[in-house]
């Protein structure tokens, strides 16, 4: 059974003190624990912020899911160790947090092109609108990999996630860094083609599938993925965890709540 988790944005920048009122209420709405606690982290943030984050999720028995944005960091310099210090402070504060697993989702949505103005697309992109190569988002990634497992971070599980759009196989399987250094991959889910995506990615990596962005404001849509969880057909599907927020919210959108709370059912 998959497990449930939310990205709630009135949680984050509470500081030292987190606020999970929002998640106890969304709970209680839905009648389902969220296990996972997704929030973003970009790399201005050092460890000593992030840090108590994480050592409070884990004390409320939830897990951590850190989307690390390495915003105007380029991929070349982080391969090159320019970084080191940086991302060793958080691999040794990772590796100091327990037996508790902590995933650590990089260069997300590194497939949509990097379109200024528009919303579209990250520094490390690949996908059109920067001058990095699939090549330099494997480097930089086993480079950071290297050093957490250099720093005894086993707890740390590494997720790879495109965006669900955008979806080019050549484009993905030249940007992934391969199963020795993937612990999940995935992507964010919302209103895309599910199906094609799972398809996709399933030629790409033989790693365990988490969804770490899905939204949607069509009931229709959830009730499909909820079919396609509950009848095996998306089997190595492990997580599903809500962006609850704008017009995904699920508090304004009653037949989609009503959707995700039957889909729940069947969740751990």
């Amino acid at each position: 059974a998959a497990a449930w988790g939310l990205w709630e944005p009135s949680w984050q920048g509470h500081g030292d003190s987190v606020d999970f009122g929002q998640y106890t209420r969304m709970d209680a709405q839905l009648g389902h624990r969220a296990g996972f606690v997704h929030w973003f982290a970009n790399w201005d943030e050092g460890w000593d912020y992030d840090g108590p984050l994480v050592q409070q999720v884990m004390g409320a028995n939830r897990t951590p899911m850190i989307t690390w944005e390495a915003y105007n960091r380029p991929l070349k310099a982080i391969a090159a160790g320019q970084y080191d210090g940086y991302i060793d402070s958080w691999a040794r504060g990772m590796a100091a947090s327990g037996s508790r697993p902590i995933y650590l989702r990089i260069f997300h949505e590194f497939n949509d092109p990097l379109q200024p103005g528009t919303g579209s697309g990250y520094s490390w992109g690949t996908g059109g609108g920067t001058q990095n190569q699939p090549a330099d988002l494997v480097a930089a990634w086993r480079h950071i990999h290297d050093r957490f497992a250099g720093a005894g971070a086993s707890n740390v599980r590494f997720v790879w996630c495109p965006d669900g759009v955008n979806i080019d196989i050549g484009g993905l399987r030249a940007a992934y860094p391969g199963d020795a250094y993937v612990d999940f991959a995935g992507w964010d889910a919302y209103d895309y083609d599910t199906a094609r995506d799972y398809q996709v990615l399933s030629q790409i990596s033989q790693r365990p599938f988490v969804l770490p962005e899905v939204g949607s404001a069509d009931p229709a849509w959830v009730q499909d993925l909820s079919s396609k969880l509950r009848s095996g057909g998306y089997s190595r599907i492990r997580a599903v965890i809500w962006f609850d927020e704008a017009e995904w919210r699920l508090d304004v959108k009653p037949g989609v709540r009503t959707a995700v709370k039957d889909m729940l059912t069947t969740f751990s």
